[in-house]
């Protein structure tokens, strides 16, 4: 328990501007410094890392006759310089700012300059580095966005807005600004030697080379007209539209060809060495290796490199729309059309596989084509009696696959055969998303403090990503993105609502749904099924079956309660109840079960959660000051979103009391690490209780 940490500091101001006549701002700012829920144990130092590494170097060579009989090697405590202090592994700290002008020179005009910036850094967390948290990539970024808005009303029945913004994003990883290597241990720079965990993957002191940099800017322009053109229809129309620019860079450290074949020394042997001796002569060796080899140990990755990305993106997306809303006595119909367009200017290969070392020359590629669709949208309700309605809505929608799954690994930018193995890579030419979707409904108010609402939906799913193996006419193997898979979503909703009477207001409501399609995860490569033509070619196809997509849950509940005096106190509890989401379940035998029967045939445990919110205020002299309590999972309950295969739990994993009793073996001869603490992942788990108490002042 850390009563410290979170710290969350606002401010906000508003009100005229002195001396200028009908302007007025609004200003807020928020600052968040969080350490998470996330943490690790120091046992081992970033540079522990470089002496375990070359201990089981001179223990291999002085044991090298009896090696097998050891089994693991055991690292002595001594190796171990860490302070087993808890260590934040998912910390952030973040500074946001928005500002605003407001300038109404008239009744019908309005002027609005909006700008929104943030700055921050964090970490994420990995759970191989849990006992050894120094030395991961920082994250650090900063936003600006600036936005324009006029509106006018030229007469009663007639306004417009119009609005643009630019919107710029940076972010950068590293460890270190500076590329600097240590030449020796206990020198300052990236380290070129770590150790690791054969058995469990967890760290034992290293650093992490990833280097990146990403900027991307938004210029966009938008507006809408809304006429009332008489008492049975209002015409509203407008549009958007999006011009990116995307630049993205990653370029991490790597060893260099030198440092990987002579790390160590072929003329120090450990056999007659104690360790001390030996650890002596390899730290003057690695002092003086840079002059010996004339070469770096590391290096910034370059073109040729797999881990290397530079590209710049520029697409563009447009939107326009028309609805009229047509009031015929109580009976209401919205009719509309969208039209959408996305152009996302890059190249896309015309060949898949042509020679691997000219897929991704310029005679083998062309420009992306543009996609557009025209969506058409319809709703109407009427009454059923004069507290009920019905409702049906019926829509097109159109959306792009993410900017990552189009433009992943790009195929006109530094592309090789040797790159090219085994990639994954984005195509530009990927088709939207299509969704059709139906909804019908049923209003009606109970009483007079209840009001009741039924509704029913299905969305058909059409484009969506899967992964597709390729192999090219000389036989290199990759995979990419295509449009191949469908989903279906269907189910009702019942939700009940208390309006306030007296202290008292609450909502509960209830969802079933059946989520099901070929395939969740672009990433996800189907079963392949191989046939032969007459000619003998080979040819392969992926074999489709409907099944329980990531998120199907089957049954979701939400209640609400409310206890409120306004001006005075307030308190409300938020209870949220979803059955499991399915898994893909494996056997303990480690049995290649076949996927078209088990692919998320089973169900995580169920999901379960409440919050408490709770405020006093209370008026001293010009100042209003409110006491604040924010309890998030009440119960800390801790959910388990990640499952073992096997078990089905995140609590507990399994395996044959063979192999139980070997990795108990291995993991006593190593004597570092437990069973539990291989087993246990706490990233699977929902954050625990989290507590926020504070003060809030107003003048």
């Amino acid at each position: 328990m850390d009563p410290l940490n979170e710290k969350d500091i606002q401010a906000t101001f508003s009100g005229p501007v002195p001396k200028l006549k009908n302007l007025g701002f609004f200003a807020t700012a928020r600052y968040n410094n969080s350490d998470g829920h996330l943490f690790g144990e120091r046992r081992y130092a970033a540079i522990d890392g470089w002496k375990i590494d070359a201990f089981r170097h001179w223990f291999t060579q002085r044991n090298a006759d009896q090696l097998s009989s050891y089994g693991r090697i055991p690292i002595p405590d001594s190796l171990k310089t860490g302070d087993r202090a808890l260590v934040p592994m998912a910390e952030s700290e973040q500074l946001t700012f928005t500002g605003k002008l407001t300038y109404i020179p008239k009744p019908a005009i309005g002027i609005t300059y909006s700008l929104f910036g943030s700055s921050g850094d964090s970490r994420g967390y990995d759970d191989s580095w849990r006992y050894a948290p120094d030395g991961r990539t920082q994250y650090r970024g900063y936003s600006h966005h600036h936005f324009l808005a006029f509106r006018h009303s030229p007469s009663a029945t007639v306004f417009y807005n119009l609005r643009g913004s630019y919107q710029y994003n940076y972010g950068r990883s590293w460890l270190y600004e500076s590329t600097k290597v240590a030449d020796y241990p206990g020198a300052s720079g990236y380290l070129p030697l770590g150790a690791s965990d054969d058995q469990t993957g967890f760290v034992q002191g290293d650093n992490q080379y990833g280097r990146g940099k990403t900027i991307r800017k938004v210029y966009m322009m938008n507006g809408d007209f809304n006429w009332q053109v008489d008492r049975i229809n209002m015409i509203k129309l407008g549009f958007e539209a999006r011009q990116h620019d995307i630049l993205y860079n990653n370029q991490p450290m790597l060893e260099t060809d030198l440092w990987k074949s002579y790390k160590y020394s072929n003329e120090i042997n450990g056999k007659g060495l104690e360790f001390s001796d030996y650890w002596a002569l390899m730290e003057n060796y690695w002092r003086n290796w840079n002059t010996t080899y004339e070469s770096e140990k590391l290096r910034l990755a370059n073109a040729t490199d797999g881990d290397y990305m530079d590209y710049n993106r520029k697409p563009l997306e447009f939107a326009a729309y028309i609805q009229d809303k047509i009031e015929l006595g109580e009976i209401v119909l919205n009719a509309g059309v969208r039209f959408d367009y996305f152009q996302p200017n890059a190249k896309t290969m015309v060949d898949k596989r042509t020679l691997s070392e000219q897929i991704g020359l310029s005679g083998n590629l062309r420009e992306s084509v543009a996609k557009k669709q025209l969506s058409p949208r319809l709703g109407f309700s009427f009454p059923v009696s004069d507290r009920g309605a019905f409702h049906v809505s019926y829509g097109h929608f159109f959306q792009m696959p993410s900017f990552e799954k189009l433009f992943e690994r790009p195929i006109d930018v530094h592309m090789t055969p040797l790159l090219l193995a085994g990639s994954n890579l984005g195509d530009a030419d990927l088709k939207p998303e299509r969704t059709i979707a139906y909804e019908v409904g049923l209003q009606q108010e109970l009483n007079g403090q209840f009001g009741l609402d039924v509704t029913l939906f299905y969305k058909d799913i059409r484009n969506q990503l899967g992964l597709e193996a390729v192999k090219t006419v000389d036989a290199v193997g990759y995979y990419r993105y295509i449009n191949r898979d469908y989903g279906n979503v269907k189910g009702f909703s019942l939700s009940l609502e208390k309006m306030r009477t007296g202290l008292l207001s609450g909502s509960i409501d209830y969802t079933f749904q059946y989520a099901r399609g070929s395939a969740s995860n672009p990433d996800f490569l189907q079963l392949i099924e191989v046939a032969t033509r007459m000619s003998g070619e080979s040819i392969q196809f992926p074999e489709r079956q409907i099944l329980a997509l990531d998120w199907d849950q089957r049954h979701t509940l939400n209640m609400v309660l409310s206890l409120t005096k306004p001006g005075n106190w307030g308190m409300s509890c938020i209870a949220t109840v979803g059955s499991g989401l399915p898994y893909s379940p494996s056997s303990v035998e480690q049995l290649a079960l076949p996927d078209r029967e088990f692919k998320n045939s089973a169900r995580k445990p169920m999901q379960f959660n409440v919050d408490l919110k709770a405020n006093k205020q209370f008026t001293m002299g010009a100042l209003t000051y409110s006491l604040f309590l924010r309890v998030y999972n009440l119960l800390d309950r801790l959910n388990e979103n990640t499952v073992y295969a096997i078990t089905g739990r995140a609590t507990q994993n399994a395996r044959l009391p063979y192999d139980q009793l070997v990795q108990m073996q291995m993991l006593r001869q190593g004597g570092q690490f437990t069973m539990s603490e291989w087993d246990n992942e706490p990233s699977w788990f929902s954050e625990p209780r989290r507590v926020q108490a504070g003060l809030a002042v107003r003048f």
